[in-house]
């Protein structure tokens, strides 16, 4: 048994397709669909001889244009798998609406397109038995791609020559990991300051651990006149989280913790506005320039906001500990 490789795969998106991309897309799916009919109609006019002749050795039927032109007409008829031919391109609207057409060149020169902004696209073909699929799922931003049967090589090379112009045109690694977070970053980050806040609150209290203990010693063995006065010292230390006996700890908020808040709010403000799938049309063109240029100026301060927050700091204070 022949080994079959998977010809369906999901690539994450966001898809920001701008028209050369599309227009790309079509003359693939153009080839493809020109050999796909050419070798359809070749079966049926293989099928068709192949029937005549049967017939003439039976001696049911002498052979006849018009007659083999009937029977080729029967074998396209729906019940035959040789019958399947179809070929749409449907794009899909902010709106919630569908724009059926047959070629994205077309949807690029429509002007009913102007003032609208698509944010899919399916393509499906059928031929014969070859049956191609290839759009973005209306639930998520990921680029599907199905094309059957797995053990014909003519559905096998369209899924290589469709997978090779999705990894053409795919978004950046990070900026697929970006679009999955969905919210999960300001969780983390939530979490940071909570554990950050935490030890400092540990921090404080360790200023007063020995005051504790000492109390605690004193109640084991009793208040006392003799201990009575240390018993008070105890208690305003206790209560004013300050012991004149301990080195002085700083009650302001510590430095990182600062930088924490403020660094990871920028952050998560950031990353809050990412962009949808878009197609180059109507408005979408300038939508897809306006996105590159985001994804340009996160690129550079998401980089930049960490290393000034977070690894400056270190290799200051590892610099400063080294020239000591």
């Amino acid at each position: 048994m022949p080994i079959q490789y998977p010809t369906e795969i999901d690539i994450p998106g966001p898809w920001l397709l701008e028209d050369q991309a599309l227009l790309q897309l079509e003359q693939i799916l153009d080839d493809e669909w020109n050999q796909l009919e050419t070798r359809r109609n070749a079966q049926i006019e293989n099928e068709a001889n192949e029937k005549i002749q049967e017939w003439q050795q039976s001696g049911l039927l002498k052979a006849s244009k018009e007659r083999k032109e009937k029977l080729k007409e029967f074998i396209k008829n729906p019940s035959y798998t040789l019958a399947r031919s179809k070929k749409s391109v449907t794009l899909y609207l902010k709106n919630k609406g569908i724009y059926p057409t047959d070629k994205f060149s077309l949807a690029l020169r429509d002007n009913a397109l102007i003032d609208e902004v698509i944010t899919g696209f399916s393509v499906d073909m059928e031929s014969a038995n070859v049956r191609c699929r290839v759009g973005t799922k209306s639930w998520s931003d990921d680029l599907h791609i199905d094309v059957s049967p797995e053990s014909s090589s003519e559905a096998r090379e369209i899924y290589v020559s469709l997978r090779n112009w999705a990894e053409k045109n795919s978004p950046s690694y990070w900026q697929q990991v970006w679009n999955k977070i969905n919210g999960g970053n300001w969780y983390i980050w939530i979490l940071l300051l909570l554990i950050g806040f935490l030890i400092w609150n540990m921090t404080l209290s360790s200023s007063t651990s020995n005051a504790k203990q000492r109390a605690r010693d004193l109640l084991d063995i009793g208040i006392t006149q003799q201990n009575l006065s240390e018993a008070v010292e105890i208690l305003l230390i206790i209560q004013t989280e300050y012991d004149p006996t301990t080195p002085p700890i700083n009650m302001e908020t510590p430095s990182w913790l600062k930088i924490l808040f403020w660094s990871g709010l920028v952050l998560n403000i950031l990353l809050s506005f990412k962009p949808k799938t878009l197609l180059g049309i109507g408005k979408g063109r300038k939508l897809i320039t306006n996105w590159q240029i985001w994804y340009k100026l996160v690129g550079i301060t998401i980089p930049g906001l960490l290393f000034t927050s977070i690894i400056w700091p270190i290799l200051i204070e590892w610099i400063l500990q080294f020239f000591r």
